[in-house]
């Protein structure tokens, strides 16, 4: 059957018998999860704004990530600073630098040893002795008389004209003298980087062509010299000494993951290799050979059968460690077509097979509520999309993660055929995307005798590993807390004789969601009141941010900005507003109702009986429901002591009870 000029079904049966297999699981995996517009990421997730940064421009790696990105990422997730932040797939280290310079412990992992070198050398932290050595070797630097030879074949003869080569073949045997590790790394690093300027060839897609204009550079020694003493400008502007790993293998094996499995990971950030074919390998084949990471072919080979199963020179086996009934459709359906490499179909079943592992062991190492952002591409072959990102989603649930958010970052390009030939039903498939998983920690659920869980979502999952889970509020009935100063118990009383109806709000720091709109709402609520005189607002804020606002405030607003106890002011106070963007088991809403306030809360979660709720952004709907309350002011009511207060008591209690 012959469908257009490059598609070609081989095994009508099997596509015919796959097709409608393949598209329940397309539609399936389209309505299961929330893809949401990540336009704000398509900048962020390109290497090229890292040129520009000291340490990160000193090696333009086409693969990677901006530090713009970890660095939205770590404010958004806030790993506490005990915990490391893990790349499984560091390429050159773009977030262990980043982590580094925001005085984080880090982890990274790759197999390319070209990589590898230009992570350590990047995060290294260069001592006095360090820097002054390096600056010797730039001062007293000649050229070595010594011929080098070097193995490569026409690899290497293709690439380089004689002169060029002898040149970087010196430089390297300069390179090899240093006796100094984190020094030799350094000179290394820039020999490497200024391979791109003088090869013959340039880097296009899966491997090296030939360029249109070659221009000789006038004088390669110096470019050199130029490009490491520019490197050490950037150590004496930025050398943070703060724990750094990194290290050569692959968090796929059993063999990485114990090198790390007693270190409490608090945030995973990383970019596997696509499933596109793209054999890195291949790509970086100079650096490989002039940097000295590999001697002979078989070296080449051996780091190329290694590699995350994403190329079709993989070492590929028909055994495979996890079953992927999905994938494996995807797999066979392609391979009723006659494609360019019979090796896509169990490259794969082999991707995926490894990303399984990863994730499982993931899993084992992340502390609870970690969590795991990946950027990841789909891909198509003979107009069959393999959308990675819903596929590696769905794979990451089975191991008890949660995914939060799959963000569109940017649509990526195919070859004209290719598009020719994509269902156009499935063409917005064809996109970079970045998304969000948290680690429920589900082997805890497992081995938990009486696991407790704060919210509907986690109970659904938690209950799938152990029957017993339960939901209930982490709140505790509150003992006696001290006493507001005079001075800020007097602001108070003044405000509840000007006021006839005041409402409390609380915040800890002014923070932006992931749609840069402000959590905590004080603004708006600010404005709101500004309106309406008579009705007082009190802003507890014990970080003191957003008094630093500067906001231009009325006589009946309130910011209390010094370390306070937030009960105390509760007796000043008819209503407790939580007028948040997002938001979790507040444990502020349960405090409030406990000691009878009304409680008036956005309904962007499910809050406890007795709050009412309103739309955030809908003041309208905010104003009904205070101006009712207001009405209400002297019969509150104690409605959450025997509600909730004092569940987890009683729970605790049950099990003690059951223990004796």
């Amino acid at each position: 059957m012959r469908t257009s000029e490059s598609k070609t079904i081989i095994n009508q049966e099997l596509f015919d018998v796959k097709l409608p297999d393949y598209q329940r699981i397309i539609e399936r995996l389209v309505s299961k999860y929330n893809v949401v517009d990540g336009s704000y990421y398509e900048g962020l997730v390109n290497f090229k704004t890292n040129l520009v940064v000291p340490k990160h421009k000193w090696y333009d790696y086409k693969q990677g990530y901006s530090e713009l990105l970890v660095k939205h990422i770590i404010d958004e997730a806030k790993p506490l600073k005990e915990h490391y932040i893990l790349d499984p797939f560091c390429g050159v280290g773009t977030t262990n630098l980043t982590s580094v310079n925001r005085g984080y412990k880090t982890i990274g992992f790759d197999i390319n040893p070209m990589a590898i070198l230009t992570a350590k050398a990047k995060t290294h932290h260069y001592t006095p002795k360090e820097i002054a050595l390096i600056k010797k070797y730039l001062e007293s630097f000649t050229l070595p008389d010594s011929k080098v030879e070097i193995e490569g074949g026409r690899v290497i003869e293709t690439s380089f004209t004689e002169d060029v080569l002898d040149i970087l073949l010196k430089i390297r045997f300069f390179v090899d003298g240093i006796n100094n590790d984190a020094v030799q790394d350094f000179f290394r690093l820039a020999l490497i980087s200024i391979i791109d300027k003088c090869s013959l060839k340039i880097k296009d897609g899966n491997g090296l062509k030939f360029k249109k204009n070659y221009k000789a550079v006038p004088d390669l020694v110096r470019l050199y010299l130029d490009k490491a003493s520019e490197m050490l400008s950037d150590i004496r502007m930025s050398n943070e000494d703060k724990e750094n790993k990194i290290i050569l293998g692959s968090m796929i094996t059993e063999e990485a993951f114990n090198k790390v499995k007693d270190m409490p990971i608090g945030l995973c950030v990383f970019s596997p290799p696509y499933a596109n074919c793209f054999d890195y390998c291949e790509v970086y084949k100079l650096e490989f050979w002039i940097g000295g990471f590999v001697k002979s072919y078989d070296d080449f080979e051996r780091f190329r059968s290694i590699a995350l199963r994403s190329h079709v020179n993989s070492k590929f086996s028909h055994e495979f460690s996890n079953s992927n009934k999905d994938v494996d459709t995807i797999a066979s359906l392609i391979s009723s077509f006659n494609i360019w490499n019979k090796n896509i179909p169990d490259m794969i079943r082999g991707y995926f097979d490894d990303m399984e592992s990863m994730i499982k062991n993931l899993s084992k190492i992340l502390v609870n509520k970690a969590k795991c952002y990946i950027v990841v591409a789909n891909s198509g072959y003979k107009g069959i999309l393999v959308p990675t990102d819903l596929l590696l989603a769905e794979i990451a649930e089975k191991y008890g993660y949660k995914v939060c958010n799959i963000y569109h970052a940017r649509k990526i390009r195919s070859s004209s055929q290719q598009m020719h030939i994509l269902n156009t039903n499935y063409n917005n498939l064809m996109r970079e995307s970045h998304f969000v998983m948290n680690c429920l920690d589900f082997y805890s659920v497992k081995l938990c005798t009486y696991p407790i869980v704060i919210n509907n979502h986690s109970l659904k999952v938690a209950i799938k590993y152990n029957s017993k889970a339960t939901l209930l509020s982490a709140y505790i009935p509150s003992i006696e807390e001290p006493d507001l100063e005079n001075g800020m118990k007097s602001e108070l009383v003044i405000l509840r004789t000007k006021c006839s109806f005041v409402c409390i709000t609380n915040a800890y720091n002014y923070s932006l969601d992931k749609y840069g709109q402000e959590i905590y709402g004080v603004s708006e609520l600010i404005a709101f009141f500004s309106e309406r005189p008579s009705w007082g607002l009190v802003i507890s804020d014990p970080s003191g941010t957003y008094k630093k606002k500067n906001y231009l405030l009325p006589k009946n607003i309130l910011i209390l900005d010094s370390p306070h106890s937030f009960q105390k002011v509760f007796d000043y106070a008819d209503c407790f507003i939580r007028y948040t963007s997002t938001d979790g088991d507040s444990l502020s809403i349960h405090e409030a109702l406990d000691f009878g306030l009304s409680v008036v809360a956005t309904d962007v979660v499910d809050r406890p009986h007795g709050v009412y709720t309103v739309k955030r952004n809908d003041m309208d709907e905010l104003f009904i429901v205070l101006k009712n309350l207001s009405k209400l002011k002297n019969e509150r009511k104690h409605v959450m002591l025997n509600l909730k207060g004092l569940a987890l008591i009683q729970f605790y209690d049950k099990i003690i009870a059951e223990l004796k």
